[in-house]
């Protein structure tokens, strides 16, 4: 350890006997003078001598002192140090730093507070600053430096002491709390989750994702409210509770509620919330997530469940609609040969005709509920407008205005034509029904080209080519709280009794089947206005002529009629037998089999329904098959399914079925030599 330079008594303290130059003493005034001087000589020996020792004993307990403590000429050079100092800037020799100019250590601003304590304490009042000075090794360092004069007995200081204090601990704790602010701030105001501060009822903070989810970019017309006044009514009291029991100490679990916004729309959130101290309060700082989307799968997810509920439904009552309605749509073809009479051929008119309603009928609700539907292809659109349009005039109550427009050179869709006529009609009787006191009717069929931009604003949509269906009202209209209800199966805002509920949702699923989609506009009061885009196609249509129907006699072939209805059964195998052929029947697969095994070389053809209790129909085609690789199988069902290769049969029937659809399908498998 480098010893403190010792600090001497000054040279030239001489006493002198004679007077100022040019006067001459007495001897008594000698004598005098010569007692005073001695005795200023031996007080001023006195006071250096234990200046000297209470330096001595200074140097003894700065050297041992925790601090670093160092002295320093008027000019600030370095001229002792003690060994905690030679410590904390890690040198090894004092010799090193000896003579250095100690100000010199400080940069930039430090530099000059360093100057400004040093030229304090060489004045006699002493100084002070906060600095950084890494050590000579290039360690981090921070000081609390305070610079005082040492007493001397001139009246100004020759040197000066330094006591500089590490603060390097507290200014990394310092520093790592701000980075720790900083990041905590960034996080919050970056946050996609609203963060609410609130106490004693008022918000006292909120972060922008707050703002954003009440509806405003600033904190002007949120700061000061209370937390309940953002809060949905239908809310606000569990939500008072919640705040109660949270300012109190209880972290409270997740909780699904509604704002308002300042649009006065509502918004769903879940919010967690948890009790801090704000301003010595205690107060809640609440967590709000957006989960408005996450709400809509989940009302979509139901919504598929409900689908596929009905789908079931619609597969189980299907397969006994479609037997009630196979014989009525058979019976007509079957009797009009023997009832000429005009009268009589009218009723059998009316009984086809409601046969094929009832049979459209569950071919909608199959449709709607699996998804299926007829091949689709280039379809001119024109016809079908044109008839819904002559439907409308003809049986529409007089009290509506029915105007149409139709374009002259309408391109081809893709569609299937049913269906198409299906949405247009269903779209005008929702009109009628809309319009109970009258009103006026309006239908559209037009080309359409979807701009990008256009595109943009419709949900669903795609530019491109179009054919725009388009039906408006000036009835009722629909609430907004139930536009997006309209879609949903079985959901009818018509009275009980006026409405299945099944025309909107059908009409959506053919529409998307189609590639298509579309758009409602309604208001209270001011009527609806639906729209909908079915992709054009400039393919040429296919001609839609009907094979005439072949009504050749057959040859006594025997056919073997499998169905679990006998009802069926019957009118199959009386509509065959009046055409030439000979039937065999049975109820179930056990029966088909015996009947099969003891007479194959003779049956020509199988007709078996598909649906069956025990064997099905699909297993029953695969045993045939077994016994005899070459017969010839009529599937009948009222989907068309999906058979494995082993079991595909030659044909397929869709129930319900009329009399020449069953002869025609014989025939094909059957033909005449």
């Amino acid at each position: 350890m480098t010893a403190m330079p010792e600090c001497k008594p000054r040279e030239g303290a001489r006493r002198t006997d004679s007077g100022p130059a040019g006067v001459e003493l007495s001897a008594q005034d000698a004598a005098r003078a010569n007692h005073a001087t001695s005795s200023d000589s031996t007080v001023l020996t006195m006071s250096e001598g234990k200046l000297w020792d209470n330096e001595k004993l200074l140097r003894q307990l700065l050297s041992n002192s925790h601090d670093c403590v160092k002295i320093l000429d008027l000019d600030g050079r370095l001229l002792w140090m003690n060994a905690c100092g030679l410590r904390s800037m890690e040198i090894e020799n004092f010799a090193l730093l000896q003579h250095t100019p100690w100000l010199d250590l400080w940069k930039g601003e430090d530099h000059h507070a360093a100057c400004a304590a040093v030229a304090a304490a060489a004045a006699g009042r002493g100084g002070s600053f906060t600095g950084y000075c890494p050590t000579t090794k290039g360690a981090p360092r921070w000081w609390d430096i305070a610079v005082t004069p040492i007493p001397s007995p001139a009246k100004q200081p020759e040197r000066l002491l330094a006591i500089s204090r590490d603060i390097t601990g507290r200014k990394q704790m310092e520093v790592a709390l701000r980075d720790s602010e900083k990041r905590h701030r960034q996080l919050v105001e970056n946050s996609p989750d609203a963060i609410i501060l609130h106490h004693g009822g008022q918000i006292a903070y909120a972060n922008p994702a707050a703002f954003r989810l009440i509806g405003n970019d600033s904190a002007g017309s949120m700061l000061g409210r209370t937390m309940l006044d953002i809060v949905h009514p239908d809310y606000r009291r569990q939500a008072a509770e919640r705040i109660q029991s949270v300012t109190a100490g209880n972290p409270a679990p997740l909780f699904e509620l509604k704002l308002i916004r300042l649009d006065g729309s509502a918004v769903d959130v879940e919010s967690i919330s948890i009790p801090v101290t704000h301003e010595g309060q205690p107060a809640v700082q609440s967590i709000l997530r957006d989960i408005t989307a996450r709400k809509n799968l989940e009302t979509q997810f139901l919504r598929a469940q409900r689908m596929e509920n009905i789908g079931l439904l619609a597969a189980g009552i299907a397969h006994d609609l479609n037997n009630i309605l196979s014989p009525l749509m058979m019976l007509p073809g079957l009797l009009r040969a023997h009832l000429p009479a005009e009268s009589d051929q009218r009723m059998l008119a009316i009984m086809e005709q409601s046969a094929r309603r009832g049979a459209g009928l569950v071919k909608q609700i199959l449709s709607f509920a699996h998804g299926t539907g007829d091949q689709m292809g280039p379809v001119p659109l024109t016809h079908i407008a044109r008839d819904i349009a002559a439907l409308v005039e003809e049986t529409f109550p007089r009290n509506l205005r029915f105007t149409c427009d139709i374009a002259a050179d309408l391109w081809p869709a893709h569609a299937n034509a049913g269906q198409i006529h299906q949405v247009l009609l269903n779209l005008c009787i929702n009109a009628r029904d809309a319009m109970p006191a009258g009103g006026e009717l309006r239908l559209r069929v037009a080309n359409f080209t979807l701009e990008p931009a256009a595109a943009d604003a419709i949900p669903a949509a795609r530019p491109g080519e179009f054919i725009l269906l388009e039906v408006a009202d000036t009835g009722t209209g629909i609430p907004p709280e139930l536009q997006e209800r309209v879609w949903e199966p079985f959901f009818t805002t018509k009275s009980a009794g006026k409405g299945t509920g099944l025309g909107l949702s059908t009409i959506r699923g053919i529409i998307s089947r189609h590639h298509g989609f579309g758009t409602l506009e309604s208001a209270v009061g001011h009527g609806t206005t639906f729209r909908f885009y079915v992709p054009a196609t400039h393919e040429k249509p296919v001609s839609g002529s009907r094979t005439p129907f072949d009504d050749r006699r057959a040859k006594g072939e025997t056919i073997l009629i499998v169905d679990d209805e006998p009802d069926v059964r019957v009118f199959i195998s009386a509509i065959l037998t009046q055409h030439g052929y000979q039937t065999l029947t049975a109820g179930n697969g056990p029966e088909a089999l015996g009947l099969f095994a003891t007479r194959t070389d003779r049956i020509a053809m199988i007709i078996t329904d598909v649906h069956m209790p025990g064997i099905s129909g699909t297993d029953l085609t695969m045993a045939f098959r077994q016994l005899r690789a070459d017969v010839r199988i009529l599937l009948c069902t009222g989907l068309p399914e999906q058979m494995p290769a082993e079991a595909r049969p030659e044909g397929i029937l869709l129930k319900p079925f009329e009399a020449d659809t069953l002869l025609t399908a014989a025939r094909r498998l059957l033909p005449a030599e």
